[in-house]
């Protein structure tokens, strides 16, 4: 959830179809129209930043532990998935 609460705040998530009960908790939280913040909301362009490759143990760990990941089955979207992008 975490994910999707920061790609909102950050404008990287459209927010057309975050479910209204998203809306309605964030909104009591900030004490604020949430959906009108997210829409005033501009990102910033993306910019260039460079890109390092790292060859030691860190690295090769990361890349063990994304194949792990990957090679764990798709258990389709769930509640949060829906919240966030209205996906069924």
């Amino acid at each position: 959830m975490a994910g999707y609460y920061h790609r909102l705040e950050t404008g990287l998530l459209d927010p057309e179809p975050v479910d209204a009960s998203v809306w309605d908790a964030l909104s009591e939280v900030l004490r604020a129209n949430a959906r009108a913040l997210a829409a005033a909301f501009q990102p910033p362009p993306p910019t260039a930043a460079p890109a390092h490759r790292r060859a030691d143990e860190g690295f090769a760990l990361a890349t063990r532990r994304g194949a792990v990941a990957a090679d764990q089955p798709d258990l389709g979207p769930d509640e949060v998935d829906r919240l966030f992008t209205g996906s069924a």
